[in-house]
């Protein structure tokens, strides 16, 4: 049945992060929770030369939330607090949030701050590996770690098609070199 292979879905997610597999089953759970435009290609232009690559800088985290119409932001938001608390308590992480597309009523979390690349790396594999405890259940969700530049480039584009593109080649494929 259909909650059976959103679970399987969910449990594939959380065994494979990072993977093309992954956004592939995030994208299909997207689409049986009623999210029609799932699939849809961007049809916009795609610039990933506005992004910096800024490895020793400071880095954000960035959850887009893309089903805020089933999840809350608030939700979101407390979930988030929750996990950080358990897991980051140290790392004094401040959370805050922006509509990324006030049009779609698209939210965005914004979570702050990381030393570097490496730390923001670390942050998204465990919210990936720990999905269920980083945000309420059903919650279908983008993470990328960012620079400050690049967030700005984000912001003004109001959408991350391009910066995905930009960190599949430079940060996916930096981590999975090791």
């Amino acid at each position: 049945g259909r909650e059976a292979y959103i679970a399987e879905l969910q449990d594939m997610i959380a065994q494979f992060p990072n993977t093309p597999e992954e956004t592939r089953a995030r994208e299909i759970m997207r689409f049986l929770q009623g999210d029609a435009g799932a699939f849809d290609s961007f049809r916009g232009t795609i610039d990933v030369d506005k992004f910096v690559p800024e490895d020793d800088r400071m880095h954000y985290v960035i959850v887009v939330l893309n089903n805020a119409d089933k999840v809350s932001l608030n939700d979101a938001q407390i979930s988030i607090a929750n996990f950080n608390q358990r897991y980051y308590q140290l790392s004094g992480l401040r959370i805050s949030n922006h509509f990324l597309n006030t049009e779609t009523n698209t939210p965005l979390i914004l979570i702050r701050s990381f030393n570097n690349k490496t730390q923001a790396m670390r942050y998204l594999t465990d919210a990936n590996s720990l999905s269920e405890e980083f945000l309420p259940e059903n919650a279908l969700f983008e993470i990328y770690p960012i620079t400050q530049r690049n967030y700005r480039e984000v912001l003004r584009d109001r959408n991350t098609h391009s910066y995905k593109v930009f960190f599949e080649n430079h940060y996916k494929t930096a981590s999975n070199r090791r």
